[in-house]
């Protein structure tokens, strides 16, 4: 249940607002110029012909393909650190065997 919140809010927290969807570079100069840009934003957006349902699914389906890459690189570090742990316990049997093999093998 824990994990299931956890995802839900990732996936909230990286959904924004429409106006904040496309990045606006720091302006330095006129109010005037940002307001152009915001007109531009909104332009380019009516030309992508995308609405505002289908830029939420596009970062819905970002963030949740993000998610799914931690989550495989999760997986992929606890199966080496499984199959490590796996190893040295196989070595350890092995040392254990050859070491009582040769007492076994130097009282005869």
């Amino acid at each position: 249940m824990a994990k299931e919140s956890s995802v839900k809010d990732f996936i909230i927290s990286s959904i924004k607002s429409p106006s904040s969807i496309h990045t606006t570079p720091a302006w330095t100069g006129s109010p005037q110029i940002a307001k152009t840009s915001a007109l531009q934003r909104s332009t380019s957006e009516i030309d992508l012909g995308w609405s505002r349902e289908e830029h939420a699914a596009i970062k819905i389906q970002a963030a949740y393909r993000g998610y799914l890459a931690v989550f495989r690189g999760y997986l992929v570090r606890r199966q080496v650190h499984l199959a490590l742990h796996r190893m040295e316990t196989l070595m350890s049997l092995q040392a254990r065997l050859r070491s009582k093999q040769l007492f076994i093998n130097n009282n005869q």
